[in-house]
């Protein structure tokens, strides 16, 4: 028997949206930038209709703010909406009274954009590291269900090679909180990730699709991403090094096929459904 249900996360942010870099130096005055999020967002969404697939959309603060009906509508189409940040900074260069405030500017953003709270929280660039514990408690202290910011391997930003690489749970003083750690393949300390972003960009479907079974063969749901600029090759392009360049543009031709082969091959769900769904399942056969 295997794992049926994968959860899908989409991570709204704009295309010039990139952790540790001055904006304004690799793409310009923020407030004269073209806006390419709001019809690249709502065509995930169409292509997500047309395939009969769910999914959340973590919205950052930012956009959410400049763009409430788009919030609006991604909620009225009968989609989850989670939270990712109100700045798009990194989470680990602030310390938790900074963090505290950008979760509450951002969740109260997103909760008069949709009419609905954020229960889902996912880091901007994944930016959790061991030893920060206070962010969990921060999560749980503002009333979040779960957090899909886990990264269990080795990462530029973040990054957290000791953490399991299925949903568990996390205990706090303020209560608990359900993680979702970012799916990757590999074993013990050797693990890359192939579910998301410039990996699922870079890697060919095959194997993105071979991983995808190999996890749900073994009673795992997989947790995919995606940003709404990875399905717009036209999208304005930044002033980074060349390493980076390569990182953030590989590919953009062909990731909405690629994007659209995974969603007619397998299930998906909101990420906040599957998490309960595999943690209530482990909990019964224990």
């Amino acid at each position: 028997m295997s794992y049926e249900k994968n959860a899908l996360a989409i991570d709204v942010e704009e295309w010039f949206h990139i952790c540790d870099e001055d904006i304004t130096k690799v793409a310009g005055d923020i407030e004269k930038l073209p806006v390419r999020v709001v019809e690249n967002t709502k065509r995930i969404v169409r292509l997500l209709k047309e395939h009969n697939q769910r999914g959340t959309f973590f919205f950052v603060g930012w956009v959410a703010e400049r763009y409430p009906e788009l919030v609006k509508y991604v909620a009225e189409e009968g989609f989850e909406i989670g939270c990712h940040s109100y700045s798009h900074d990194l989470i680990y260069k602030m310390d938790s009274k900074q963090f505290e405030e950008d979760l509450i500017k951002a969740t109260d953003v997103i909760y008069r954009a949709a009419g609905v709270r954020p229960l889902g929280y996912r880091a901007p660039g994944f930016s959790i590291k061991r030893d920060m514990e206070w962010y969990f408690e921060i999560l749980a202290k503002n009333q979040y269900r779960y957090d899909a910011s886990v990264f269990p391997t080795y990462r530029a930003h973040g990054g957290i090679v000791s953490a399991p690489t299925y949903p568990y749970r996390i205990s706090t003083r303020f209560g608990e909180i359900l993680e979702f750690p970012q799916s990757v393949t590999g074993f013990s300390k050797f693990r890359i990730c192939f579910s998301g972003g410039g990996y699922f960009r870079l890697l060919p479907l095959w194997f993105v699709k071979s991983q995808i079974r190999r996890m749900n063969s073994q009673d795992l749901p997989v947790l995919l991403y995606l940003h709404p600029r990875e399905i717009d090759p036209d999208q304005p392009r930044m002033r980074l090094s060349p390493l980076r360049y390569f990182k953030y543009y590989v590919n953009l031709s062909k990731t909405e096929d690629k994007f659209i082969e995974v969603l007619k091959t397998f299930e998906f769900s909101t990420v906040l459904d599957t998490l309960e769904d595999f943690l209530n399942k482990e909990k019964s056969s224990n």
